[in-house]
């Protein structure tokens, strides 16, 4: 509803989201839904809510993203809407998130992408063609399209956005390559901390049976053994407290 990028400037954009708006409200009103009188009302709660909250929270509402964030779109809007001077408007989101769109716009979106679709073109590629593909679709004519500041800006600034994306792609391989390398490093110190617990535990159960037989039969030999299997037991408990430490510390590296 609100749409917000930092290529169009503050007048065009607000243009576009009150022509969406207007949209939006004659359509419910076709259906019923809302009383026609209200229409005006609506569509300047819409312009100060514009104005007042979205420009100035600019930021906030250009990067919000709900998979990245987790949180869903209503309770994100009712943080800055649900209020009086806004009451009749809020009341329109609430209506229009709440309605079923089904799947017509989705399969519309995979026909635009099939027709973007290229060769090893990655994600975010697809998403900068689709924000192009729907601003051109918006404008009655190409021609009409204002040619901005700071269009030019972001347009001149790109090679470097590029190259900043490229230098952050190949940090997160190498973090990310070093992280799985200590990650199997851990999974291999935890194998050898199981085996080692284990070998402790037979060592001391066999220690103990060899020192009861020693004391039944009174044969020195047994307790020989049995303290031979203590000493090895004590050998495994040292390199186990080594292990322990190692994935300690890889665990908080990680």
């Amino acid at each position: 509803m609100i749409h917000l990028d930092a290529d169009s400037s503050p007048v065009s954009r607000s243009a576009v989201c009150k022509k969406k708006m207007r949209s939006v409200l004659n359509t419910l009103c076709d259906c019923k839904i809302v009383v026609a009188g209200k229409v005006d009302i609506i569509l300047d709660e819409f312009d100060s809510f514009y104005q007042n909250v979205v420009l100035k929270k600019a930021v906030t509402f250009a990067h919000y993203e709900p998979y990245k964030e987790k949180s869903r779109v209503d309770e994100f809007y009712i943080n800055f809407m649900d209020k009086d001077e806004y009451k009749n408007l809020w009341k329109v989101v609430k209506i229009t998130l709440l309605l079923s769109h089904g799947q017509a716009s989705v399969e519309r979106g995979f026909s635009v992408n099939k027709n973007l679709e290229v060769e090893n073109l990655k994600e975010q590629s697809y998403i900068a063609q689709r924000y192009v593909h729907e601003f051109t679709d918006e404008m009655e004519s190409l021609s009409s399209m204002v040619i901005t500041k700071e269009l030019r800006q972001s347009v001149s600034g790109a090679r470097s956005r590029y190259a900043t994306y490229l230098e952050e792609e190949k940090k997160i391989k190498a973090l990310t390559a070093i992280k799985n390398e200590k990650s199997e490093k851990t999974k291999s110190l935890q194998e050898r901390k199981r085996r080692l617990c284990e070998d402790v535990k037979t060592l001391e159960k066999g220690a103990d049976d060899l020192a009861e037989q020693a004391e039944k039969k009174q044969d020195l030999s047994l307790i020989v053994k049995s303290n031979s299997f203590r000493q090895s037991a004590k050998r495994k408990k040292e390199e186990l407290a080594i292990v322990e430490g190692e994935i300690s510390k890889l665990s908080k590296q990680l």
